[in-house]
């Protein structure tokens, strides 16, 4: 499998994603924002949409399906509990599950509560470990996500907890936004000190004048989320309402 992740012209700075299968040609679509830059991309490198995936049902990670359906008959995997809320959609996940498979490579439906009640994330499994997890806006770079729309900070917090924290330090990190200056400006604001954290900044900057983004993993951010750094729940909430009104 490949990963080709796409900026888009959101004001909220989303990111889509695309898994690639080289041998088969397809293609599946995550959290699809720009049908037209999706369709173009399959249409230049003669691929097939295999399925399209919804971390959640917020509108921004769903704009592209209708069309991207439209066009190619793809089906739309989402939270079942989230069905009226997703455009298209037609297939329900189950926590847990093994969606796709591709040799000794598969992806994996985990069910992330927290952002919103209806949250999953969609991991990459190759041999017996965890090589990416594509996180919605459960996880970004250096933060994790709100929860004033429709979720449960304590969700989140347990999410985190029992999710993401004891992912192996090589597991790269695809969130759902470009939240990379902002919330390292909030790391420094919130006390975490890494010498690295300007140069991130900077190759950040870079990176998204390239029209690329800096990938991360969860080695690095155990070092820069302040999110990561041993909280209680309490402390958690109240870093989280600070966020908020930061």
């Amino acid at each position: 499998m490949e990963v080709v992740s796409l900026r888009t012209e959101s004001p909220l700075r989303n990111l889509s994603h695309l898994i690639l299968f080289p041998n088969s040609q397809e293609v599946i679509a995550i959290d699809p924002y720009s049908a037209p830059t999706i369709l173009d991309f399959l249409r230049k490198n003669s691929l097939k949409l295999k399925a399209i995936l919804n971390t959640h049902e917020h509108a921004d990670h769903t704009k592209g399906n209708l069309e991207l359906q439209r066009e190619t008959g793809a089906p739309v995997f989402g939270h079942k509990n989230a069905s009226e809320k997703i455009p298209g959609f037609s297939n329900h996940l189950e926590s847990e599950k093994s969606l796709f498979a591709d040799g000794n490579e598969k992806i994996l439906s985990w069910e992330t509560p927290g952002h919103t009640l209806c949250h999953f994330s969609f991991a990459v499994e190759k041999g017996n470990s965890i090589w990416g997890v594509f996180s919605g806006d459960t996880v970004f770079n250096a933060g994790v996500g709100n929860c004033y729309r429709g979720g449960n900070v304590s969700l989140l917090f347990q999410t985190i907890q029992t999710r993401f924290l004891s992912l192996p330090d090589t597991c790269f990190l695809f969130p759902g936004h470009d939240y990379w200056i902002n919330n390292l400006d909030f790391a420094v604001h919130c006390g975490v000190s890494d010498v690295e954290i300007n140069d991130l900044k900077a190759e950040a900057s870079k990176k998204e004048s390239e029209d690329s983004y800096l990938l991360s993993n969860f080695g690095l951010e155990r070092k820069i989320n302040p999110f990561f750094q041993n909280l209680n729940e309490q402390k958690f909430a109240e870093l989280r309402k600070q966020r908020d009104e930061w």
